[in-house]
């Protein structure tokens, strides 16, 4: 069932009630509209398919800078604990519409499929868009479709979950190639489970890898072999919007750095400066652990051990930004071993995004690892063969990285055009 409903250009609050009922009735609406003079829209969404979008919102002018723009669209996603996700769609107005602002989140499910997810994001920018289209020349040219057993009468029952927000994935992969004078084979088999609520985050993940690799030199055959197996878990309690603690275990075998098995159970506690709920927005945190660690060697560490009873404390700080005008995250994280202090590590990743001025964006990346805890070391002398093949962890003071980019965009303010010829 149509009905035409025109919005009255000179009545703002009437024009603002209609397109409040239109997101009441669940988002079933359809524009149906020629450009004219359009509202000029700045989309700003790392996850969306931006062309799908362009292709079935025609009534709007897309800009290229949002310094150009009557409306910015800034869309995140958050993963859900089922493994779907929610999409938190912030509309944002200038110049004539700046007294508008409001935001939609779409939840979508973990078996859906990429076009119904960009399907459903195109339903919710067109509901969220309503606020302003009302006040342009374009109101009396919207129709909306609700079909009548559609409506909502009654407040819905949550369905029943037979799983009990158990979410279960199994996963492996597999891959050879040969040369003449090489091979190289890699297999993989790994599991997640996962249980998370508003109280309780169960986490558990597991993965065997096995890789080898092969080189002919002179009718010599070398061999190098690398294996990691791994299993984690956690269990963490909500226990207010700043505070939640928890308990983390690990079992490992990794040929690597030389260790044949690994275990260590680790409680922990967390305080977040801002509440969890603005999580997808920005997040400051502070974690702290303490626990025990054992460790049995493939070889006689440097230390003179083959195996050890150690316990660990580690503290770290995560800041994380995501903001109309950029993106920033960092995290800084010291550990140290309780039974002798100067074995320890720092470690600082960071990146920071940022809009300089209309068109020119900004970003910088840096890491910085200050190693002194490499206990696990063997006590001989790597081969030339075990460093070429990288079968063994080499000793470190340090680990450091640097990089950043510079993007600017110029040209036409409008870029409507969808074109996907070759």
């Amino acid at each position: 069932m149509f009905s035409h409903l025109p919005f009255p250009q000179s009545n703002r609050t009437g024009s603002l009630l209609i397109a409040l009922f239109c997101f009441l009735y669940g988002f079933p609406t359809s524009i149906l509209a020629t450009v004219d003079g359009g509202l000029k829209v700045y989309l700003n969404c790392s996850s969306c398919d931006h062309s799908f979008i362009k292709s079935e919102i025609t009534y709007v002018d897309y800009v290229r800078d949002q310094s150009l723009a009557d409306v910015q669209i800034f869309i995140t996603r958050m993963t859900t604990g089922s493994g779907g996700g929610i999409y938190e769609m912030n509309f944002t107005g200038y110049n004539e519409f700046g007294d508008i602002k409001h935001q939609i989140r779409y939840e979508v499910l973990p078996t859906s499929t990429s076009d119904l997810v960009r399907k459903g994001l195109v339903k919710r920018i067109e509901a969220g868009l309503m606020l302003f289209l009302a006040n342009t020349p374009l109101a009396d040219e919207i129709k909306i479709s609700v079909p009548v057993n559609n409506r909502v009468t009654k407040e819905e029952k949550p369905q029943h979950d037979p799983w009990d927000h158990w979410v279960f994935s199994i996963y492996g992969d597999g891959n050879f190639s040969k040369e003449t004078s090489k091979s190289a084979a890699n297999g993989e088999l790994g599991f997640r489970a996962d249980r998370v609520t508003e109280l309780w985050r169960v986490r558990t993940n597991g993965e065997v890898n096995h890789l080898k690799n092969k080189f002919f030199i002179d009718n010599e055959e070398v061999i190098s072999v690398r294996d990691r197996n791994y299993f984690s878990g956690s269990l963490v309690r909500s226990i207010s919007n700043h505070w939640s603690a928890g308990f983390f275990t690990d079992l490992a075998h990794n040929s690597y750095q030389n260790l044949d098995f690994t275990a260590s159970s680790m409680p922990a506690i967390e305080y977040s400066i801002f509440p969890y709920t603005d999580v997808n927005r920005k997040e400051l945190t502070a974690v702290y652990q303490m626990g025990y660690v054992y460790n049995n060697y493939l070889e006689q560490t440097i230390y003179e051990k083959n195996q050890e009873h150690l316990f660990r404390q580690t503290m770290a700080l995560t800041a994380r930004f995501n903001e109309t005008w950029g993106n920033i995250f960092s995290r800084l994280e010291a550990s140290n071993y309780m039974h002798d202090f100067s074995k320890r590590s720092l470690q600082l990743d960071s990146y920071v995004s940022v809009r300089v001025f209309k068109g020119l964006s900004a970003r910088v990346s840096t890491n910085l690892d200050l190693v002194q805890d490499q206990i696990n070391l063997p006590r001989r002398d790597a081969t030339l063969e075990e460093i070429l093949l990288q079968q063994r962890q080499l000793a470190t003071n340090f680990n450091m990285g640097f990089g950043m980019g510079l993007s600017y965009t110029f040209g036409s303010m409008y870029n409507n055009i969808i074109n996907t010829r070759l």
